[in-house]
C-alpha cells in the first residue's frame, strides 16, 4: 500500500516525460521511504511533510481512521466513499460514489441542523467541526443525509424554481439545497432522531434508494416552510442572498 506523501508533481511530471519518449535513461530522483504499521504516525508524516506546498486539509485527513472505516462502511450499502480525488476509475458509476466532503457537508447540514455553515462555510467540515460530524458513529445517518441532499436537487430540478421569476424561490432553489434537506429530513422523518434501531434506518435508505418521488409532499412542505419563514422576517427580506 505505497502511497506518495510528497512529490506528486514529480512523479507526475516523470511520467509525462516517460510516455512521451523524453526521459533520459540516466535519470535519478532523490528519495525518502518510510515504512510504518502505525497509523497515527502515518498521519503525523502527511503533516509534516507537506506543510511547505499547498494541500487541503481534506488531504491531510485522508487517512485518518474514521475515514478508513466509513470508506468500509459505505461499501455495505454498495457505495463508494472516496477519501481522496479521482480514487475510483470509470468501472466505477458516478452515482455510486459519494464524495467525503460532500457526505460531510450533507451530515452538517441534515443531521447537525447547521445548513447555512454547510452552504458557505465548508472550511468548518475539516476544522472546528471535524470532530463532531466524524464521531464515529454508525454509517447510516451519513448516507440518508447524502441522499437526502441528492433528492432535494431532483426536487429542486423537477419543480421549475430554478427559472422562476419570483426572486426569493428561484434563490432558495438554487442556493437552499442544504436547508430544503435539512426540513424536508424533519418533515418526512417526523423527528430530528437519527438514533433509530439499524432496521428502521436501512428501509429509509430503501425508500430513498427506490422510491424518492415518496417525499415530493414533504419537498414541497419542506421549501414552502422556508419560505414562509424568510418571507416573515424583514431582514431576511431585505438580503436574500444573506438570509
Amino acid at each position: 500500500n505505497m502511497q506518495i506523501v510528497n512529490g506528486c508533481q514529480t512523479a507526475s511530471a516523470l511520467a509525462m516525460a516517460e510516455k512521451n519518449g523524453k526521459l533520459a535513461p540516466d535519470t535519478r530522483v532523490m528519495l525518502r521511504i518510510y515504512e510504518a504499521a502505525d497509523a497515527q504516525l502515518v498521519d503525523k508524516i502527511v503533516l509534516t511533510t507537506n506543510n511547505q506546498n499547498k494541500i487541503s486539509s481534506r488531504d491531510l485527513r485522508l487517512n485518518d481512521k474514521i475515514q478508513v472505516d466509513l470508506q468500509e462502511a459505505f461499501k455495505r450499502y454498495n457505495f463508494y466513499y472516496e477519501r481522496k480525488v479521482n480514487q475510483y476509475g470509470p468501472d466505477v458509476p458516478a452515482e455510486r460514489i459519494v464524495v467525503n466532503e460532500v457526505a460531510a457537508q450533507a451530515y452538517l447540514a441534515v443531521v447537525l441542523k447547521k445548513p447555512s455553515d454547510a452552504r458557505r462555510r465548508k472550511y468548518k467540515v475539516w476544522g472546528e467541526m471535524y470532530d463532531r460530524i466524524f464521531s464515529g458513529q454508525v454509517v447510516e445517518p451519513y448516507i440518508v443525509a447524502v441522499l437526502l441532499e441528492r433528492a432535494a436537487k431532483g426536487w429542486v430540478l423537477n419543480s421549475g424554481f430554478t427559472e422562476s421569476p419570483d426572486d426569493l424561490r428561484r434563490k432558495l432553489a438554487n442556493n437552499g439545497l442544504f436547508h430544503l434537506a435539512r426540513t424536508c429530513a424533519f418533515v418526512w422523518r417526523g423527528s430530528d432522531n437519527w438514533s433509530l434501531p439499524a432496521q428502521d434506518m436501512r428501509e429509509q435508505i430503501k425508500t430513498l434508494e427506490t422510491n424518492s418521488a415518496a417525499l415530493e409532499d414533504s419537498f414541497r412542505t419542506a421549501f414552502e416552510t422556508i419560505e414562509r419563514v424568510v418571507k416573515g422576517n424583514a431582514q431576511y427580506q431585505a438580503d436574500l442572498d444573506t438570509a
